[in-house]
C-alpha cells in the first residue's frame, strides 16, 4: 500500500475520532416440493418509486436490510445518497448503505461508502461503529495495516471491548505480515479476556506469532499457559503437540521429543499422537511400547497395524502381555468386520486376565461383536453371563436393556416384553426404567397382544410419578381399549393423558386423539391473512399480571425499565456493543450471562425479553420471556397475558414466512413452530454441523434446493439470510410433507434426520403415527417430534 492511501485513510480516520471524542445434520433432500408459484421473495425488487417520502424509503431499506435482501437494500440506499436525500436522511442512509454492500460481500464498495460517510460526518454518534466496519471491510480486502488502524481508532473511541478488538487488531497486523506487532495485539487480547475458551484461541495465536518471530521459548510459554487451563484431550493433544513443534524448530530436538513422547503416551488415540510418533521414530527417540503404538494406530484408523503389533506383543510374550492387549485387538478385529478373531480375542481377555480391570468391559463388548457377527442368541447368553457375574456393575446395567432391544429389533415380541420388564425390576434407578416399563407393553401391543399390552401398562401406571410418562402410559392405554372397540374407555384414558401433562407432547396427543384431529402441515382455511400474526398483548395487561404475583419494583424503577444493575453491568453493555459492531454470537454470549444473573427477577425479565425484542435480539427475548412464564406460580401461568405469551411464541419474519407457504399451502404455524426448534429466530444461528440460519439448512442441502428452485447464484453464506433461509426451509418441509403424505411427524424427522430415515422407521409404525413416533430409535428426531408438536399447540393457542 502506498504512503499516500495509508496517510488518506489515517486523515479520515483521525477526524472521525476526534469528533466523536468530542461528542451472531441433513442427508439427502426430498424429492421435489410441489410446483412453486413465483417465489416472491426471490424477485429482485426495483427501486422505490421517488414519489415515496425518503423516509418511508430509508424505512422500507432498513427491512430489506433485516431480511437479508442486502442488494434490494444496497439500490435503495444508494438512491437516497445519490438522489439528495434531506439532511436527516442522507448521514442513515449513507451509513447503512456500507453496512449493507458488506454484509453483501462487496467489500471495496463497502470501504469507499464508510469512508465517505466518515469524510462527510466525521461527528456523527455512529461515525465509532463504521470506523469498525470500515476495519472489516480492510481485513476482507488484505488492507491488514488499513484495518488495523481502523480497529485502533475504533478502539479509542470505545474501549469497553478491549479484548475483542485487540484480538482483531492481531489479525489485521498478522495478515500485514507483522507478526511481531501482533504477538503483542494478542497477548494484550489474551490478558483482557475472561473467557476460557476465548483466551485460549487468542493464547494460540500468540504462540504461532511468537514462532513466526522465531521466539520460541515465549512460543512455548504461551502453550504452557493454555494446558494450564484446557481440560478437552483432544485440544491438549493439539496444544501439546504445537508446543513440540515450536521446540523442534528451535533446533531442540531432545526438548520436542520429550513433549511428544508425552502426548503420545496421554492421548495416543488422537490423530497428533500419531503425527508425533511417526516423526520421533524417524528420529529414533520414541518411547511409546507395543500397546500404545497399537492404539495410536488404532486411533488414527489403522486397524490392520494396530492388529499386526498387537498380535506380535501377545505371541512373542505369552506370559508377559497384559489384558490390554487383546481387548484392543478385539476392537480392531471389530473394525475390520474379523468378528469372530474379535470374539476370540475377548475369550482369551476373560479367560487368561480374570483380574484385569477391562473384564467386564470384554464380556459386553464380547457380545455386541457376537451382534455383529449375527450371533444373537449366543449375544443374549453372553450379556446374561455379564449380569450374573458383575450384576452391580454399569455395564450390567447397559446389558439387561440391550437384550431387550435386540429382541425388539428381531421382532421376538414375547422375549422382548420379558426383557424389558426384567430390565425394570432388576435395575428399577437406571435411566431406562420407565422407558422399559413401557415398553414391555408395547412389544406385546406390536403383535396383536393387546390384552396383554394393557394388563401390564395398567399394572405400571400406579408407580409412574412422572407426568410425561403417565401421560404416554395413559396415551397407550386408550390406544389399546380404542384397538379393543372400547371407545368410551378410550375417551376416559386419554382425558386423563391429557390432565396429566396438558401441554406436553403425549396429552396433547391424546387431545387430539380425542378429537379425530391427524397432525398433518397442510395449511387450513384463513391462514395466510396477516392479521392473525399481528401481536396483540398490551404492556398494561402484562404488568398487570405481573403486580399480582411478582415481588414489589424498587423505588423509582417503571415497569418495562431494565434495572440500572443491570443495564449498567459490563456484560449488558458489552452485548449491546456487540449487538451494533455486528457480531450476533458474541453478542449472544454476553447477553446469557446477564439472564443467567436476573433469571429469578420477573420484573429483570420482562424487562429483558422487551429490551432484546425491540434490538432485534429475539432468541435472548424469547428465553427471558420462556423463563418469566416458569417462574410464575401456576395459577398467575394458567392466566399469564397475552404480551408475555407473545415474546415466548412469537411470529418474527412473518411476512416472509406467509407468502411462501401460500406457495406450497403449508401450514404457517408449523413453519413458526420449526424454527422456533430450529434456531428461536436467530437468524445467526450456526448448529455444530454447520446448518445455518433461521431454519437450519445445511450447505449440501441449500445447494440442492437451490437447484430445484433454478437458483444459479447460491453461496452458503446466503443460508444466514432470513429471505433465504425462509425459502429454502419452507420448500423443504413442503417436499417432505408431499413425500409423506402430509404426515407432519414423518415429514419432520425427514427434515431433521432425513427422508431415508424417516422412511425406514416409517415402515415399522404401519401408518399409525403413535406407534411411528416410538419406532424412532434415535433420539435427537424423537426430541424434535416432541418439541415441535408442543410448540405448534402453543402457536394454535395464540394465533388460532
Amino acid at each position: 500500500m502506498t504512503a499516500q492511501r495509508v496517510s488518506r485513510l489515517a486523515g479520515v480516520l483521525l477526524a472521525a475520532s476526534l469528533a466523536v471524542t468530542g461528542c451472531m445434520g441433513r442427508p439427502v433432500a426430498p424429492p421435489a416440493a410441489p410446483q412453486r408459484a413465483s417465489p416472491t421473495a426471490n424477485v429482485t425488487p426495483r427501486p422505490t418509486e421517488t414519489s415515496v417520502p425518503p423516509t418511508e424509503r430509508l424505512r422500507l431499506a432498513v427491512l430489506q436490510q433485516s431480511y437479508g435482501n442486502y442488494e434490494t437494500a444496497t439500490g435503495e440506499l444508494r438512491a437516497l445518497v445519490d438522489g439528495g436525500a434531506p439532511p436527516d436522511v442522507r448521514p442513515e442512509a449513507l451509513w447503512r448503505l456500507g453496512r449493507c454492500q458488506l454484509l453483501a460481500g462487496d467489500n471495496a464498495g463497502a470501504a469507499q461508502s464508510l469512508t465517505r460517510f466518515l469524510n462527510d460526518y466525521p461527528g456523527h454518534a455512529q461515525a465509532p461503529t463504521a470506523t469498525f466496519w470500515l476495519g472489516q471491510a480492510r481485513l476482507a480486502l488484505g488492507d491488514g495495516r488499513d484495518a488495523a488502524e481502523a480497529y485502533r481508532l475504533y478502539l479509542q473511541q470505545r474501549p469497553l471491548l478491549a479484548s475483542y478488538v485487540q484480538g482483531l487488531i492481531g489479525d489485521a497486523l498478522a495478515q500485514a505480515g507483522d507478526t511481531a506487532a501482533a504477538a503483542d495485539a494478542y497477548r494484550a487480547a489474551a490478558n483482557a479476556e475472561t473467557d476460557s475458551s476465548r483466551k485460549a484461541d487468542l493464547l494460540e495465536k500468540v504462540a504461532r506469532s511468537l514462532a513466526a518471530e522465531k521466539r520460541y521459548d515465549e512460543a512455548v510459554a504461551a502453550f504452557d499457559e493454555i494446558l494450564s487451563f484446557a481440560q478437552n484431550a483432544n485440544y491438549r493433544a493439539q496444544i501439546m503437540f504445537q508446543a513440540g513443534a515450536a521446540l523442534r524448530d528451535a533446533g531442540r530436538r531432545a526438548d520436542a521429543a520429550e513433549r511428544w513422547n508425552k502426548l503420545v503416551a496421554t492421548y495416543p488415540l488422537t490423530s497428533y499422537a500419531a503425527q508425533a510418533l511417526s516423526v520421533l521414530d524417524d528420529w529414533g527417540m520414541a518411547a511409546a511400547g507395543a500397546l500404545v503404538r497399537a492404539q495410536v494406530e488404532y486411533g488414527a484408523g489403522r486397524y490392520q497395524g494396530a492388529v499386526d503389533i498387537l498380535r506380535a506383543l501377545i505371541d512373542g510374550n505369552p506370559t508377559g502381555h497384559t489384558g490390554d492387549a487383546h481387548y484392543w485387538a478385539a476392537l480392531a478385529y471389530r473394525q475390520l468386520g474379523r468378528h469372530a478373531d474379535s470374539v476370540r480375542e475377548l475369550d482369551e481377555l476373560i479367560a487368561s486376565h480374570s483380574q484385569n480391570t477391562l473384564v467386564t468391559e470384554a464380556w459386553y463388548e464380547k457380545a455386541e461383536s457376537q451382534l455383529l457377527a449375527g450371533a444373537v442368541d449366543g449375544a443374549v447368553a453372553t450379556f446374561r453371563a455379564l449380569v450374573a457375574r458383575y450384576p452391580q456393575s454399569s455395564r450390567a446395567v447397559q446389558a439387561l436393556w440391550r437384550i431387550a432391544q435386540v429382541y425388539d429389533g428381531a421382532g421376538r415380541n414375547d422375549e422382548a416384553a420379558t426383557a424389558y420388564a426384567q430390565a425394570a425390576a432388576t435395575y428399577p434407578s437406571a435411566s431406562y426404567a420407565a422407558d422399559a416399563r413401557f415398553n414391555a407393553g408395547l412389544a406385546h401391543y406390536t403383535a396383536g397382544q393387546v390384552d396383554q399390552a394393557r394388563q401390564v401398562w395398567a399394572g405400571y401406571l400406579p408407580q409412574e410419578q412422572d407426568p410425561a410418562m403417565r401421560a404416554r402410559l395413559l396415551l397407550w392405554l386408550g390406544k389399546a381399549a380404542q384397538r379393543q372397540g372400547n371407545t368410551q374407555a378410550a375417551a376416559d384414558w386419554w382425558a386423563q393423558a391429557t390432565a396429566a401433562q396438558p401441554d406436553g407432547f403425549w396429552g396433547l396427543r391424546a387431545q387430539d386423539l380425542s378429537a379425530g384431529r391427524s397432525f398433518g402441515g397442510q395449511a387450513p382455511e384463513g391462514a395466510f391473512d396477516p392479521a392473525r400474526y399481528t401481536p396483540r398483548g398490551t404492556p398494561a395487561e402484562a404488568e398487570a399480571w405481573l403486580k399480582g404475583w411478582a415481588p414489589a419494583l424498587p423505588e423509582g424503577q417503571g415497569p418495562g425499565q431494565l434495572p440500572p444493575s443491570l443495564a449498567e453491568s459490563q456484560a449488558f453493555r458489552r452485548s449491546m456493543e456487540l449487538w451494533a459492531l455486528g457480531d450476533a454470537a458474541a453478542a449472544q454470549s454476553e447477553l446469557r450471562q446477564v439472564q443467567s444473573a436476573y433469571k429469578d427477577d420477573p420484573w429483570a425479565l420482562y424487562a429483558l425479553a422487551l429490551y432484546a425484542r425491540d434490538q432485534g435480539l429475539y432468541m435472548p427475548s424469547i428465553l427471558a420471556a420462556s423463563r418469566l412464564l416458569a417462574l410464575a406460580p401456576a395459577a398467575a401461568r394458567a392466566q399469564a397475558p397475552r404480551l408475555v405469551e407473545e415474546l415466548a411464541y412469537p411470529t418474527y419474519y412473518a411476512d416472509l414466512v406467509l407468502p411462501e407457504a401460500q406457495v406450497t399451502q403449508t401450514d404457517p404455524l408449523l413453519f413458526f413452530a420449526l424454527i422456533y426448534q430450529e434456531s428461536l429466530f436467530d437468524s445467526h444461528a450456526t448448529s455444530y454441523s454447520d446448518a445455518r440460519g433461521l431454519a437450519q439448512v445445511i450447505p449440501s442441502t441449500g445447494q440442492y434446493i437451490a437447484g430445484k428452485l433454478g437458483e444459479a447464484t447460491f453461496a452458503p453464506d446466503k443460508l444466514w439470510r432470513p429471505a433465504v433461509s425462509v425459502r429454502y426451509g419452507l420448500w423443504y418441509l413442503a417436499a417432505g410433507l408431499s413425500m409423506f403424505h402430509n404426515d407432519a411427524l414423518m415429514a419432520l424427522v425427514g427434515y431433521n434426520a432425513g427422508p431415508t430415515n424417516a422412511a425406514k422407521w416409517g415402515q415399522l409404525a404401519d401408518g399409525d403415527p403413535d406407534l411411528y413416533f416410538e419406532r424412532v430409535s434415535n433420539q435427537q428426531p424423537r426430541t424434535y417430534m416432541q418439541r415441535i408438536y408442543e410448540h405448534r399447540a402453543h402457536y394454535e393457542q395464540l394465533y388460532r
